[in-house]
């Protein structure tokens, strides 16, 4: 997609303003009385709360509601490169969402990782590792990020909206997983619990539930990233079939609004590694639109980069990749 309009599958079209990245105040004055879905989607996608943890919009509500938060920590994934399309950008990226279109032949999608259990998969938007310094870990290791939204097959009402943040062969290099973590995020775990090489965090509090969406209709999912809200990382979800918004806010103590320069976004495997593939059925076809914005909201043209961060798949091929100003598109098919 080549314009700055999301559209969804019940064919709202929700126009992506300038000023993405603001708290608080919406940008448009609507009443509730006679607000459109479309203006709604423009106000849930344009604010963001203020504090860690869970929070909730309904429309025609526009404002965020603080939630609990699920017990379910996110499925942790391996980290290493796959066969991917990522958009790199010229410049550090602020925000970064996206979207599906275009969902052909699609009638059923399994995890082998997970019993072969229908309905199992994530969609998740990956950052590039890179090195940087904190207070919680020795020296400057290299870390990787992780917005993460997981579907809990057709058995369960439940998805999960997350984020995981990674330190990379830590574990190898200093034969333990750091001993401090900041407040709203996890202890830090070795993985894989066996012969550990990394750690990760997680928020404190799990995840932020939300409804399941089945993969027939990925047309209504977007996934958000957002870095530097007053030092706190964003992941949102939205569904645009139900017209409701999820966040699920961490701190920042990677640097990611200094440092994100590329990002993944594609539909993988529920979680677990390599193993965890989202297999779906013969002749389905869908495009990945992904749309990249700097810390002021403007536009980044990113480029079309052959590359990977996630350990789950998928088994479709990747097609033709397009770029422009402010977003990437590319199709994949089986």
């Amino acid at each position: 997609m080549k314009s700055e309009s999301l559209h969804g599958r019940s064919g709202v079209i929700v126009v992506v303003a300038l000023g993405m990245l603001l708290i608080g105040t919406p940008l448009l004055s609507v009443s509730a009385a006679t607000m459109s879905p479309a203006e709604w989607f423009q106000i849930a996608l344009n604010t963001n709360p203020q504090s860690l943890g869970c929070a909730q919009m309904i429309y025609p509500s526009t404002t965020w509601t603080y939630v609990k938060c699920s017990s379910h920590t996110a499925v942790p994934a391996n980290v290493g490169n796959g066969a991917d399309k990522v958009a790199t950008g010229s410049t550090t990226i602020g925000l970064a969402y996206g979207t599906f279109t275009n969902e052909s032949g699609i009638t059923s999608e399994y995890d082998p990782a997970w019993n072969n259990d229908y309905d199992y998969y994530s969609a998740q938007m990956n950052t590039q590792t890179f090195y940087t310094t904190t207070s919680y870990t020795a020296g400057t290791p290299e870390v990787w990020q992780q917005f993460i939204w997981q579907n809990d097959g057709s058995g369960s009402n439940y998805g999960w909206l997350s984020q995981e943040l990674w330190l990379p062969n830590y574990y190898t290099n200093n034969h333990a997983c750091p001993t401090t973590y900041p407040t709203g995020l996890s202890a830090w775990t070795p993985y894989p619990s066996t012969n550990p090489v990394s750690c990760y965090t997680t928020g404190t509090y799990g995840s932020t539930n939300t409804e399941t969406i089945l993969p027939t209709a990925l047309n209504d999912l977007l996934l958000e990233g957002i870095t530097g809200q007053s030092g706190n990382d964003v992941a949102k979800m939205c569904n645009y079939a139900t017209d409701d918004c999820y966040t699920y806010s961490v701190p920042d103590i990677f640097g990611l609004s200094s440092n994100w320069k590329d990002y993944e976004f594609n539909v993988f495997g529920f979680g677990g590694g390599p193993s965890s593939i989202a297999t779906f059925n013969s002749g389905s076809s869908l495009t990945v639109e992904t749309h990249v914005y700097d810390a002021s909201s403007n536009p980044i043209t990113p480029s079309c980069s052959s590359a990977g961060y996630t350990g789950e798949q998928n088994n479709f091929n990747l097609g033709t990749c397009s770029s422009g100003s402010g977003y990437m598109d590319f199709y994949e098919s089986n």
